[in-house]
């Protein structure tokens, strides 16, 4: 581990000195914390998380139901230079979990497989919302999230706010329902695998029943046929 310091500095729009910073060294998993002045002006020294090149490196700043996390991959120059710039612009969590949520999905695409009609690869798309005017599937849709507030003490002090992420599943019938089970294991992989990321962001698993899964059903749309499926997925949001 370096004994210089890297400092990750920049201003946070949106952010005051009632907000809090932190980091995540994602390879090393340790945590560290920083400054942050009235202005939103912050830094952070990652020599109290550890570094090392090629460390992948997730920071944030955080209140109540406002957030922003942002991540990078530490380089030489930053080495060289002690110094890495990232400014930030504070977000709603509804926001930044569904960029989250949309960021690790495609980051890890379920397999890409051969077509059974020839020998063309296919590839998964990720999407905001259904691509009907020039679509390719199989394609996961996720949705806007859906956020539930709730007061739990007498005096509103204190907030137990719900979280739910619906993420559909599309394909065509000659890739059969199996392609959709297929995605639908892989976002629950690249989900439960990066469960510590989702908490770094105030996103955690409402365990036990934190995932509903529905049947594999046929949907016609025009002049075609699709193979279609959800998932929803329940978190608690604890910034």
């Amino acid at each position: 581990m370096p004994t210089l310091p890297l400092i990750v500095n920049g201003t946070v729009t949106g952010a005051d000195d009632t907000y809090k910073v932190s980091a995540r060294n994602q390879t090393q998993d340790t945590t560290c914390t920083g400054d942050i002045n009235s202005s939103g002006a912050y830094l952070i020294d990652l020599n109290n998380c550890g570094w090392t090149i090629g460390d992948i490196i997730y920071v944030k700043a955080y209140k109540t139901n406002k957030i922003i996390v942002s991540s990078f991959t530490i380089t030489q120059t930053m080495s060289d230079e002690g110094n890495y710039a990232l400014d930030l612009t504070i977000r709603d969590v509804r926001e930044q979990s569904f960029w989250t949520i949309y960021n690790l999905l495609t980051d890890n695409k379920p397999d890409a497989f051969t077509d059974i009609n020839n020998s063309d690869e296919v590839t998964w798309n990720v999407n905001s919302s259904f691509a009907d005017n020039t679509p390719s599937f199989p394609q996961i849709e996720i949705k806007p999230i859906e956020i539930n507030h709730t007061f739990i003490d007498l005096s509103n002090a204190q907030q137990d706010n719900m979280i739910t992420s619906e993420i559909m599943f599309w394909s065509v019938l000659k890739y059969k329902k199996g392609r959709i089970d297929n995605g639908r294991g892989s976002v629950v992989d690249t989900l439960m695998d990066n469960q510590k990321i989702l908490e770094f962001s105030g996103m955690y698993f409402d365990t036990p029943d934190f995932i509903e899964d529905s049947n594999v059903d046929e949907l016609e749309l025009g002049d075609q046929t699709y193979n279609i499926a959800t998932q929803i997925y329940h978190y608690k949001w604890r910034p």
